[in-house]
């Protein structure tokens, strides 16, 4: 019965701090006044899995500390309701609830409060896709947080690698999985937590191949492939996968061919679109070099098909459609020339949008003035053939016509020739 008393209580405090702004005073009911900041926070662990207990439990630890000008409290209550809210997706609140740690934390020199909340904003940034704002944020970071947390500093140089080789920084990039790799090896993730491994094995052996570091990218993934293995699931095929490609960069076509057509049903079967843009693309590029052109088109257009259902921005994909428009343009289609010259336009804006700070590495043998003008020179051509049909369609209109008369006219003076011949 107490139990039952106390959740109604907790859901009616819920109610009523919603219909206030986040920074309003809300009254704590006695039911919870008794609970200790320890109490508080315990009870927010055992039901953190429930978003409206979450959100009570240190909505009144907030208060609490407001109330008892408690700043280390009230500043651990801020950041983490931002860590709820951006959990649900509500980024609103979770900047706001961010934004107020942040401030509190830089008054007070709560330092180790503000790295989390640096850390948590980095990750909001990270599902709006601005990359840069998050990388900023992880930064600050790590200026801020205790350096005796190890397990901190790993996971920062862990998430400040995977946007600095988003944003093409591979050398930086490479040099934190390195350090993380070695951090990992010392708390034996190989042997204790082999999927998390894997994952750093996955970004270092990229990284590696990134720097064109070849050999270094293949000892990589055959230390991860044994790993992958071991695990009997599908794990290692991504393995197989990142081989083709390195295979492929090392001028292996064969080898790279075989890897790829292991991996791709896989990718295939599972959607792990990102790699099968990449896959497809590899294999077009090799059968290109191979002067199989029927079957390089084939996978070029496997990749135009991904790009128009899922809007994916891939830059090392771009190639796709400058070969497809120049195929297009030796079959002189022009309609098709057309549409490739509209994807790639539109695979450098989401590009530009997506890695703003990548285009400076990002080749174009097209650049986008040219591109829209081609694009505006198609469009007036194919207007002017559609006109020329229609001036062509109408001739044929009026000579079917034209035959048409003549030949009712002629049926009609047979009928007559017959009728007077039958008089």
């Amino acid at each position: 019965m107490k139990r039952k008393i106390l959740l109604l209580t907790s859901i009616l405090v819920f109610l009523f701090s919603r219909a206030y702004s986040y920074q309003n005073i809300i009254n704590i009911p006695d039911s919870l006044k008794k609970y200790t900041y320890e109490d508080l926070v315990n009870k927010f662990v055992k039901n953190h899995t429930n978003k409206e207990l979450s959100i009570i439990y240190i909505q009144t630890l907030l208060q609490k500390g407001k109330n008892e000008n408690n700043s280390n409290q009230t500043a651990y209550g801020y950041w983490r309701l931002g860590s709820i809210y951006s959990h649900y997706d509500d980024s609103n609140l979770a900047h706001k609830y961010l934004d107020s740690c942040i401030d509190l934390s830089r008054k007070k020199n709560l330092n180790h409060i503000l790295a989390r909340s640096y850390f948590t904003k980095a990750d909001l940034y990270n599902i709006s896709n601005e990359y840069r704002k998050e990388l900023d944020f992880f930064l600050k970071a790590e200026k801020y947080y205790n350096k005796s947390n190890t397990e901190m500093g790993y996971l920062l140089s862990y998430n400040i690698g995977k946007l600095k080789y988003k944003l093409g920084e591979y050398e930086d990039a490479l040099n934190l999985f390195k350090k993380v790799q070695s951090y990992e090896v010392k708390k034996g993730a190989y042997t204790k937590d082999k999927r998390q491994y894997l994952n750093t094995l996955y970004y270092l052996a990229n990284a590696y191949s990134s720097n064109n570091l070849r050999d270094s990218t293949s000892i990589v993934i055959d230390e991860a492939y044994i790993i992958a293995k071991s695990l009997k699931d599908s794990t290692y095929i991504t393995f197989t996968f990142l081989e083709g490609g390195n295979q492929f960069y090392k001028g292996n076509y064969q080898e790279a061919q075989d890897s790829l057509h292991k991996a791709i049903p896989y990718l295939e079967k599972n959607n792990i679109y990102t790699e099968l843009f990449m896959g497809y693309y590899f294999l077009g590029s090799i059968h290109q070099l191979k002067n199989q052109q029927s079957l390089a088109i084939k996978y070029y257009k496997k990749v135009d098909s991904l790009f128009v259902k899922y809007k994916l921005a891939i830059p090392d994909i771009r190639g796709t459609y400058e070969n497809l428009i120049q195929y297009s343009k030796r079959e002189n289609n022009i309609l098709d020339q057309l549409h490739y010259t509209k994807q790639l336009l539109l695979m450098d804006s989401l590009v530009s949008e997506e890695y703003k700070y990548y285009s400076k590495k990002f080749y174009k043998d097209y650049d986008t003035p040219k591109l829209i003008n081609e694009k505006e020179f198609l469009i007036k051509k194919l207007s002017k053939e559609n006109t020329n049909y229609e001036y062509i369609n109408y001739i044929l209109y009026l000579l079917i016509i034209i035959i048409l008369i003549i030949s009712i006219s002629i049926y009609r003076k047979q009928l007559l020739y017959k009728k007077r011949f039958k008089k």
